[in-house]
């Protein structure tokens, strides 16, 4: 197993603009890249600008309902780029179905008001916690995907890595990214979850903790198949979730495996 996954971002890179103008916004499109839930079409044409990983299938049908978080590990050897991140259930017939999104300019990697450029060659810890909330029936025999690029699109502000003011840069300041993302080493097994007062153990345990992983996602759970209430969420606190019940309960990280397509 390698320690690290690698890519690169080329600011100059026009192909993935070509890409956008030649095929157009895609049918019941609700997002600025213009493309709708079932959308492959960055995972599927990343030119070398990202990374993919995949869980193993899920054993039964289980219920998400939660937020997600993506703690990664990335050195680079420019002071600024930006990352995107999104969150797929890749069903068995392979239909994509999008669960979440993230990005992160790096210069904000430490607060959204104050900025601070990276320093070349330096392994720097980066926290993705903004993906918005989302409730999905995962399907048995459908795995996670985790899409990990440098956005090069016609429908965002271009970052040309200089670490100058992103709105001041043009393509004679461009500098071209290559960047590594680390793995971590082990995993810490979630054991139960709380809910209404009442524990179950987490049948999926023997599944996602048996051996060591590159990446993980954590998964902020609060209901299952046999949950029959949907509880109001209050607060996510240090990896508890506390809900409108009182009761509260533990996150889920599930490894994911490097597998770009």
């Amino acid at each position: 197993m390698s320690a690290s996954d690698k890519y690169t971002y080329d600011p100059l890179d026009t192909r993935p603009g070509e890409m956008e103008v030649r095929l157009g916004g895609e049918p019941d499109s609700y997002n600025i890249m213009m493309t709708n839930a079932k959308s492959q079409r960055y995972a599927l044409n990343l030119f070398g600008n990202g990374l993919i990983y995949h869980s193993q299938p899920f054993p039964e049908n289980t219920e998400i309902t939660g937020y997600v978080k993506l703690v990664v590990w990335i050195a680079m050897d420019v002071p600024d780029t930006d990352f995107m991140v999104t969150v797929h259930e890749i069903m068995p017939d392979g239909t994509s179905i999008q669960l979440a999104d993230d990005a992160l300019r790096a210069r904000y990697r430490e607060s959204p008001r104050r900025e601070k450029l990276v320093r070349p060659g330096e392994i720097t810890r980066y926290e993705f916690n903004q993906f918005w909330f989302f409730s999905r029936r995962i399907a048995k025999g459908s795995r996670l995907r985790l899409v990990f690029w440098s956005p090069n699109s016609i429908h965002l502000e271009k970052n040309y890595n200089s670490g100058g003011v992103i709105a001041e840069e043009s393509g004679k300041d461009a500098r071209t990214a290559h960047i590594t993302l680390y793995h971590a080493l082990t995993i810490r097994a979630i054991k139960r979850f709380r809910w209404q007062g009442r524990t179950r153990r987490n049948d999926m345990r023997k599944n996602w903790f048996l051996f060591l992983f590159m990446v993980s996602i954590t998964l902020c759970l609060f209901s299952s198949q046999e949950k029959k209430e949907e509880p109001n969420v209050v607060a996510l606190i240090g990896g508890t979730l506390i809900d409108g019940t009182g009761a509260s309960h533990n996150c889920l990280s599930i490894p994911l495996f490097y597998n770009n397509i």
